[in-house]
């Protein structure tokens, strides 16, 4: 039968747009713009926001591969709840990776939620059991050779089978047949968004950072600790002298970051973290001992050479 003068053939399955949607992937730092970034050995876990019209049951994976290589391996992604999906994957080494989402109505499992619901309700099943032998056959084409036989072999079985059978031999299969079945129109996220890796010492480069610059809500710790050494370094330093101790007091300070960082680095090589974080530990401890009591030492000569002055 020939479309009527003026409307366009109706595209085949495949050729449709896809119903669902997908929105919210994360991690994605400002809208695929800048790379997220991972320890080599993290296990990656996406997460998306998946929906579409109707009652249909959907299906979704997480796409990765190395930069620079050819096909992508996928991982599977579940329903965490309201539409929101999660599915996870390993960077086993540094470099660039790209991962992205894709989703699909899988009719399969579908038909199989609708089967489960009319042979609870007591309906007569024939009619699904006819639906579902062609969604096996269908499947069992797209499966290779260890697959096929025994998908063909369910759709051949299923009609003549009475609804305690052909239910338990629907759900038997059901993996196989959602892995080999006709996706149909699948939704692909909008972008292809990258991700580094990088060796496992770049998590430890900037430790620093956490304080006190980073500690607390805000910078609380840059707002309160450095500040209040310094304080504490004015108020308990001749009005002569506040100069040459607050430059000693910066310059201490950049150096530690500066030469701190090679020395530990250094100790990591040949120790490992936790005696490099030890040491560090000390020698911060350490020069606070010596800061507060050298301050009050001199807050202390202070006091007694006014005593004295007539």
């Amino acid at each position: 039968m020939s479309p009527a003068p003026g409307l366009p053939d109706t595209p085949p399955p495949s050729e449709r747009p896809s119903r669902v949607a997908i929105e919210r992937v994360s991690p994605e730092v400002d809208a695929g713009r800048f790379a997220a970034k991972r320890i080599a050995g993290d296990r990656v876990e996406v997460r998306a926001t998946i929906f579409a019209d109707g009652h249909e049951v959907l299906a979704a994976e997480v796409l990765y591969r190395h930069d620079g290589a050819g096909a992508w391996s996928r991982a599977p992604m579940q329903l965490l709840g309201n539409d929101r999906w999660e599915g996870a994957f390993d960077v086993p080494e540094p470099g660039r990776f790209e991962y992205t989402v894709e989703a699909w109505v899988d009719r399969y499992a579908s038909w199989l939620e609708r089967l489960d619901k009319r042979h609870a309700a007591g309906q007569d099943l024939a009619v699904e059991f006819q639906v579902g032998a062609r969604l096996l056959a269908s499947a069992a084409a797209g499966a290779g050779k260890p697959g096929a036989s025994g998908l063909r072999g369910a759709a051949s079985q299923l009609p003549g089978l009475d609804p305690e059978a052909g239910v338990a031999l629907a759900h038997a299969v059901a993996d196989e047949a959602c892995r080999y079945q006709d996706k149909g129109a699948v939704a692909a996220y909008a972008r292809v968004l990258a991700l580094d890796v990088e060796r496992e010492r770049a998590g430890f480069g900037a430790w620093y950072e956490f304080f006190p610059r980073s500690f607390g809500k805000d910078g609380v710790g840059a707002g309160t600790f450095q500040p209040a050494m310094m304080a504490h370094l004015v108020d308990h330093t001749e009005p002569s002298e506040r100069g040459r101790a607050l430059s000693t007091f910066t310059l201490g300070n950049d150096l530690g970051l500066s030469v701190g960082a090679l020395m530990l680095g250094v100790l990591v090589d040949q120790a490992g973290y936790r005696p490099a974080f030890v040491v560090a530990a000390a020698i911060a401890a350490s020069g606070a001992v010596l800061f507060f009591i050298s301050t009050q030492r001199a807050h202390s000569w202070r006091t007694a050479e006014a005593a004295v002055r007539p």
